[in-house]
């Protein structure tokens, strides 16, 4: 099954909150505080160019990882990082093995989602709701643990 993924409201933006939904009417917000966050957390760690992607990428994860149903689907990510597909691609399929989500690179592919699909309608009525219509609210401290996973003790 083919599912589309959407963003209202970019991460890079951060006057105001990101919602990233699917077709299936899965999604994730986070907030502009969270955001403003994690931004400073990324200039303070001299990697302030990869706060968009890796940002993105992980909300992503978390919308694949809360609708996995065990089935070979196919998830197509609107375009929103333009000739930055392949990182982003490589980061979604890191998060989601970090979120027990073993994901094969096939699954994950790019699109345009046009303004009528499900996911799209899905992140903008979500977006400018108040009351988030049951997307899953992420934190910044929750992105982190996805974001810089603490490699184990090898003692």
């Amino acid at each position: 099954m083919k599912i589309e993924i959407d963003q209202s409201g970019r991460v890079e933006y951060t006057s105001h909150d990101t919602v990233v939904a699917d077709s299936r009417g899965n999604g994730v917000w986070l907030t502009m505080k969270d955001k403003r966050l994690l931004q400073e957390m990324y200039r303070m760690s001299g990697r302030r160019k990869m706060f968009a992607l890796e940002v993105f990428s992980a909300l992503v994860a978390h919308v694949i990882a809360d609708g996995n149903n065990g089935a070979y689907d196919t998830f197509v990510i609107d375009k929103e990082y333009v000739g930055n597909e392949s990182r982003i691609k490589a980061y979604i399929l890191r998060y989601c093995l970090f979120l027990g989500v073993k994901l094969e690179p096939s699954q994950v592919d790019f699109g345009l989602v046009g303004k009528d699909s499900k996911a799209h309608v899905h992140a903008y009525r979500t977006f400018q709701s108040p009351q988030r219509n049951g997307c899953r609210l992420l934190s910044a401290k929750h992105l982190l643990q996805v974001l810089t996973p603490q490699k184990k003790d090898r003692g």
